[in-house]
């Protein structure tokens, strides 16, 4: 017997993950005034950004027992806390140091938050039978679409203090309402099947094992995702000379790309072996991201507005190219696994958050040294290099 899933906790569910991530990439669209604000190079920026996968590495290695021992509330409430009221602060900065240390706590934040709403997705899907996992991770790229979409509309009017501080209080009280309206089906703190007790070091080693592939394949596919967050509106504001507003569209162009084919995976995958899509679509998203990335700066030397659409276009690509690679990847561990789904996603992202520090700072100080169109290119051939570890599919047919 599967149990009740209504429309007041699909309703509330579905707005945790919206709210997520208009609320965690509420400043990408705006990282030039925040890099302006701290007075920094695009190498040393970069590297600060970077440094949030400190606070995520230490989420992923605790908060496993912890929301073992006290259920998933309390946890989505300090997830949602530590995640919003830094970035809420960001925007009166001028030290770096200060940056420094609010990035690790979002980054802290982030993972605890991620892991509070996706292990009790997983458990309800066991629980009523319906498979949520992936159109939730598209609810939440409809959020980041939503914030992108607002920049762009009110860069030119407001500032970023009064843009990203307002937003994040808003978010904030409505996360806290949801979370008040989902009570009574989230996971009590004697839930056995749904946390890590434990995550150490040795376990890292041991789940990299298990799932070298998907790691791989992981870090591979996201690193597009995570580079577009930090460096496409810089990238349109300081190489492509645009405005401030015209800047935030090349995140939102490439969150399109993602959502486009994140709802509607559904209709196509089912159609061949899993292989066969985690060849076709990093390929050809990443070749045309690469590139029109290249030929876009080029013809804007003579054509600003030219090549600014030409670069468009290759972020919409890359957007597509990636857009449901890591649900697909998470889904794949899982099968393979006789874990709990968390687990895997507790495992999997502390990987992930490992290699994707060192590929993060690589990034930014290419950027530093050449320019930001040649260091997104390493995003782009990574992209292309799924393809390479494709096989984690082979014989798979997702029925969703």
């Amino acid at each position: 017997m599967t149990a009740e899933f209504s429309a007041t906790e699909r309703f509330h569910l579905y707005a945790l993950f919206f709210y997520f991530g208009m609320g965690v990439m509420a400043i990408a669209p705006r990282t030039p005034d925040l890099k302006h604000n701290l007075g920094l190079s695009n190498g040393t920026f970069g590297t600060l950004l970077s440094m949030g996968s400190v606070g995520s590495v230490v989420a992923l290695l605790i908060m496993g027992r912890i929301a073992h021992r006290f259920g998933a509330r309390p946890i989505m409430v300090l997830g949602s806390t530590t995640m919003l009221l830094p970035i809420a602060i960001m925007p009166f900065l001028h030290a770096g140091w200060l940056y420094l240390l609010l990035n690790i706590i979002t980054g802290f934040g982030v993972s605890t938050f991620h892991i509070s709403i996706n292990g009790q997705t997983i458990h309800r899907q066991n629980q009523t039978g319906l498979l949520l996992l992936p159109r939730l991770h598209g609810t939440w790229c409809v959020g980041a679409f939503a914030t992108a979409l607002l920049a762009f509309f009110i860069t030119p009017c407001l500032s970023l203090a009064r843009h990203i501080t307002s937003l994040e209080i808003i978010l904030w009280i409505l996360i806290m309402i949801s979370i008040r309206r989902l009570q009574p089906t989230l996971i009590g703190p004697t839930h056995e099947a749904d946390f890590s007790p434990q995550i150490t070091p040795r376990a890292i080693l041991r789940a990299f094992n298990n799932h070298r592939l998907i790691a791989i394949a992981q870090l591979f596919a996201v690193q597009i995702e995570f580079s577009d967050n930090d460096w496409a509106t810089l990238f349109a504001r300081q190489q492509l000379h645009m405005s401030a507003a015209l800047s935030t569209l090349p995140y939102l162009v490439f969150v399109g790309g993602m959502i486009s084919l994140r709802l509607t995976v559904n209709k196509f995958i089912t159609k061949r072996a899993e292989e066969y899509w985690l060849t076709l679509f990093p390929i050809v998203g990443g070749t045309l991201f690469s590139i029109f990335l290249i030929i876009g700066p080029v013809v804007a030397r003579t054509n600003a507005y030219l090549g600014f659409f030409i670069s468009l276009v290759g972020f919409l690509a890359g957007g597509m190219g990636c857009s449901f690679m890591m649900p697909l990847l998470y889904d794949l561990a899982a099968r393979f696994s006789n874990l709990p789904g968390s687990v895997i996603i507790a495992e999997l992202g502390l990987i992930n958050a490992i290699l994707v520090f060192v590929a993060k700072i690589i990034i930014s100080w290419v950027a530093q040294a050449t320019s930001i169109s040649i260091a997104l290119l390493i995003p782009g051939l990574l992209l292309i290099l799924t393809s390479t570890v494709a096989r984690v599919g082979k014989g798979q047919t997702h029925t969703l």
